[in-house]
């Protein structure tokens, strides 16, 4: 019977094979042992640059910006779907979440997420941003931020 896609055994499988891909070129050492060098020479070639090829996308990929969680939300643009005032709904790609402003907000008004406080976002007025700079406080719900956790 198959092992279900979640299973710590054939996560550990996998993690072993990309070791092993990343272990290619000195794997590939061991054609030398078997084959003429004639053919190995060539062979080991092919196999050192598909790895050097393969690691330059590993990094460019280790590169990108954070796609998922908090990092990837803060400062996305969202739709507000119920009046905020303070408190209402708004969409992101798709998703409804609860939000928090410190300004009344109507419904098809894009907003900028600011912040995140578990599951509620805080946002402001995408096109008039607020006159001062956002405080790194402000962003993460930390003392900077106190009217904002009392409307929870």
């Amino acid at each position: 019977m198959p092992m279900p896609l979640g299973h710590p055994l054939l996560i550990k499988e996998i993690v072993m094979w990309c070791h092993a891909l990343l272990l290619m070129p000195v794997i590939g050492l061991a054609l030398f042992a078997f084959l003429p060098w004639e053919m190995a020479f060539p062979a080991y070639a092919i196999i050192s640059v598909a790895s050097l090829f393969i690691y330059y996308k590993i990094m460019r990929a280790m590169r990108q910006p954070v796609q998922s969680g908090r990092e990837a939300i803060m400062g996305a643009i969202a739709t507000v779907v119920t009046p905020l005032d303070p408190v209402g709904q708004v969409r992101y790609k798709n998703e409804l979440w609860s939000a928090v402003s410190e300004e009344k907000l109507r419904p098809g008004q894009p907003v900028r997420v600011v912040g995140l406080q578990g599951m509620k976002l805080i946002v402001t007025d995408a096109e008039n941003p607020p006159a001062h700079t956002t405080r790194r406080s402000d962003c993460h719900g930390s003392a900077g931020n106190r009217e904002i956790r009392s409307w929870r």
